[in-house]
């Protein structure tokens, strides 16, 4: 139990590692994606640290209200928490899932890169099916996916490792 909460708390210090103010910019982007869609400094964006990837223009110009509906299905889901509904695990892995299934990957071809398959894996082995919004459409290809790491091998062997551990 105690090694849980350890890889719990080692997987979210990993997940900040990939802050906002670390992105490099993508040289693969279409002319319909935005490489940085967090652009307002003084915004208190909920999403902001777990998007590293670019999205859609449309998502863009729309990401004060995507940001405000991920914020609101996660604190949906604590209330659920606090009430009996959800583990501590689920909402350990709910926020990452949230912000990669409402923010899509914008790819080189301007087409959309949905959630990958395993962090959606994850997410049902820990969550219940019926969290709104939260990872519809998936895809397999591993360097086309939201949450995708292929620009950070060490990184994603680091969370792959942490995310084993929590199963």
């Amino acid at each position: 139990m105690m090694g849980r909460w350890i890889a719990l708390a080692l997987l979210a210090a990993t997940c900040n590692l990939r802050s906002h103010a670390a992105k490099k910019p993508s040289t693969k982007l279409g002319s319909g994606c935005n490489d940085d869609p967090f652009n307002d400094p003084d915004a208190d964006y909920f999403c902001a640290s777990k998007v590293w990837w670019p999205v859609t223009s449309q998502t863009a110009a729309d990401v004060v209200s995507i940001d405000a509906r991920a914020r609101s299905i996660y604190n949906e889901a604590k209330e659920r928490h606090y009430s009996g509904g959800l583990s501590l695990e689920c909402l350990a892995v709910l926020k990452l899932n949230i912000c990669a299934s409402l923010f899509n990957r914008c790819l080189s071809d301007n087409s959309i890169g949905y959630t990958c398959n395993y962090v959606c894996d994850f997410y049902w082995k820990r969550c219940p099916h019926d969290i709104e919004g939260v990872c519809l459409h998936t895809t397999s290809d591993k360097d086309d996916c939201a949450f995708a790491t292929s620009n950070s091998g060490a990184f994603a062997i680091f969370t792959a490792i942490f995310m084993i551990l929590l199963l």
